[in-house]
């Protein structure tokens, strides 16, 4: 993107050498907004979340297709977590798309996460994001033990009802973690997924709501 404006007061002038130079143009040249990582968390962990009863569980977060139209074109090549559980949990990375509920379009394994540590996967292959429907990237727990607490959140708050979705019926229904009652979990999932193209510079982004991801 390329912002520019013209100094209209400016007047064409001739040098000694004869070169007629024209109105001064200033523009100013924007970051790629690809070769990124969107999420709603601070980058930091705060816990872990789990229903007491153990078994299985969706977790995701929701990037509106409002906020998606600058990422036409570009690909989600991979996803990042927080997994809290060890074996015998497993965490399968989920790529969804639609309003609520969502259609899955993405399920992979992750081998060998580790533990009670940023955990990074590289789809097997890229996902092209439609810009047409909103996108949720998530991840799915199994079989982890009961009273243990799997998912690895930050801070909070809350980006509600996008940065804290979560499903305990195979993606279902989904709810914002935040509004659950009991408990009021004031939390973000600490989950990031990566945008890239053929070209861009890389950044981390911060926490961003909806009205402000860029």
């Amino acid at each position: 993107v390329i912002e520019w404006s013209s100094n209209n007061s400016s007047v064409a002038t001739v040098d000694q050498s004869g070169i007629i130079y024209g109105n001064t143009e200033y523009f100013t040249t924007l970051q790629n907004i690809t070769n990124q990582w969107l999420h709603y968390d601070d980058g930091s962990n705060k816990d872990g979340i789990g229903y007491t009863e153990g078994g299985e569980f969706d977790v995701a977060v929701i990037f509106p297709k409002e906020s998606l139209q600058q990422y036409s074109g570009s690909h989600i090549t991979k996803v990042r977590f927080f997994p809290k559980v060890d074996a015998p949990a497993e965490y399968y990375i989920t790529i969804w798309e639609g309003a609520n509920p969502p259609e899955l379009i993405v399920i992979e394994i992750v081998e060998n996460p580790n533990i009670d540590a940023w955990t990074e996967h590289t789809l097997s292959t890229p996902y092209p994001i439609n810009v047409s429907k909103d996108l949720w990237v998530g991840y799915w727990i199994v079989d982890y033990p009961p009273d243990t607490y799997p998912a690895g959140v930050d801070f909070g708050p809350a980006d509600t009802g996008f940065g804290d979705m979560i499903s305990n019926d195979g993606g279902l229904t989904w709810g914002a973690m935040s509004l659950l009652d009991p408990p009021n979990l004031d939390y973000n999932w600490n989950l990031q997924a990566f945008v890239e193209s053929g070209k861009g510079v890389q950044s981390t982004l911060s926490k961003s709501t909806p009205d402000t991801l860029v």
